[in-house]
């Protein structure tokens, strides 16, 4: 398939054992499923931590996904799980977001961790899995719009991303902030706590959309939050 899949010269690709976990907001739990899952073998980006493989589940082959791998290999297991309930908590602000009639509406892409139990030595055993986007490829990767520790895009271009940041604060009650925002593959909540929302505050400039979502003035209030520990035990381990 053009665009989804390295040239087949280049990339050893082969069937593998996996466990796919998705959180449940609604039951607050995890389920899991065995599934055998295709992963290129080289990645078609990278962020600052991790790399971006595309990926497919054998079970909805009609469907393409993106498997982000650490890029040291030591990043704990428990962390890829909080990711996925940070992504579930920003797909329900999301969804709170576009109640309020934007002039463009925010879609955060669904996510689940995937171990590889057999894989053995220094080969990665756990990573994140998204639905892949349409349009994004090895020759049109996503574009960061803005960050965890305060960078934004230039001021104008992108009013949409830096207005969703700042609702989220204000929706929360000043308890989390949705930021690391990305074009085409969707988002990377990272979790700098107090430090990030004050990088927020200080860099923030309330735009149009700020302004028709009645959003009020931004300041350095201090919040505090956190997920609480839900990182469901090994289905699979040979270790």
């Amino acid at each position: 398939e053009s665009g989804k899949w390295l040239p087949l010269a280049d990339v050893v690709v082969f069937a593998e054992l996996g466990v796919l976990w998705r959180w449940s907001e609604r039951d607050a739990c995890w389920r899991h499923s065995v599934e055998l899952v295709l992963i290129d073998a080289r990645p078609f980006a990278a962020g600052q931590l991790r790399h971006a493989h595309f990926c497919r589940l054998l079970s909805d082959a009609s469907s393409g996904y993106v498997a982000k791998f650490a890029k040291n290999g030591a990043e704990p297991r428990r962390t890829y799980f909080e990711d996925v309930r940070m992504q579930s908590i920003a797909a329900d602000l999301a969804a709170r977001f576009n109640a309020r009639a934007p002039p463009k509406r925010v879609n955060v892409v669904a996510a689940a961790v995937l171990e590889l139990p057999l894989r053995t030595g220094d080969d990665a055993r756990v990573c994140g899995i998204e639905t892949a986007i349409d349009g994004v490829s090895v020759d049109a990767p996503f574009r960061k719009y803005n960050n965890n520790t305060g960078w934004q895009t230039e001021q104008g271009v992108r009013n949409t991303p830096q207005a969703f940041s700042h609702f989220t604060l204000e929706e929360s009650k000043k308890q989390l902030i949705v930021v690391d925002i990305q074009g085409g593959v969707g988002f990377g909540v990272g979790n700098h706590g107090q430090t990030g929302i004050d990088a927020f505050l200080a860099t923030h400039q309330c735009n149009a959309v700020c302004t028709h979502l009645e959003l009020p003035k931004v300041v350095g209030e201090n919040a505090t939050g956190g997920l609480g520990s839900t990182v469901p035990k090994p289905v699979i381990d040979i270790s």
